[in-house]
């Protein structure tokens, strides 16, 4: 079964004990807001409505697999500071923009 999840979501409250989070297919909207000290790992949240920037910079430095496909988010991207153990990034369908810049 389906959920209907809305509202706005402010990740940085995440609780300290939580690895695994996914709210993919919802009705959350607004900025994806992230704290670099959270513990995740797992963060998954494609197909909402999710829009502005996304900041890569504030990934929680523990993250491996990060989703925000199918949102409203706009911009550029920063893929230089990304997490050492990040192994699976998907951003697709969004209105992103700009020049693609990875160093190693």
């Amino acid at each position: 079964p389906k959920n209907f999840l809305s509202g706005t979501l402010d990740l940085r409250c995440l609780p300290e004990k939580l690895k695994y989070f996914n709210v993919f297919d919802n009705a959350i909207e607004g900025p994806i807001q992230l704290d670099p000290a959270t513990n995740a790992t797992n963060i998954f949240l494609g197909r909402n409505k999710f829009a502005g920037s996304v900041n890569l910079t504030v990934l929680p430095r523990q993250l491996i697999e990060f989703g925000c496909d199918v949102n409203g988010l706009i911009g550029t991207v920063d893929f230089t500071p990304l997490p050492t153990k990040l192994t699976k990034l998907n951003m697709m369908e969004n209105k992103l923009h700009g020049s693609l810049v990875v160093e190693a």
